[in-house]
């Protein structure tokens, strides 16, 4: 099981580091609508930033979940 808790652990962290670079994109998109005074891209980059924030949460806490659950099996 220790094999698995890590592989699960590398995917979620792969996930999460996807997720997180989304999320500079859309800081970076947005601060570019802000410069242009362009509202369509700045809600499109906001929308973006809540999205990918939102999913680094859910991934952090599925893959922490799933690993305690691993634990309690194997402890």
């Amino acid at each position: 099981m220790d094999q698995l808790t890590k592989i699960l652990t590398v995917i979620g962290s792969a996930m999460g580091v996807a997720a997180i670079f989304m999320f500079i994109m859309n800081f970076n998109r947005l601060r570019a609508g802000m410069a242009e005074d362009d509202a369509r891209t700045v809600d499109k980059a906001v929308q973006g930033m809540i999205i990918n924030g939102v999913f680094v949460v859910i991934i952090a806490g599925a893959v922490a979940y799933a690993v305690s659950q691993l634990s309690a099996i194997t402890g």
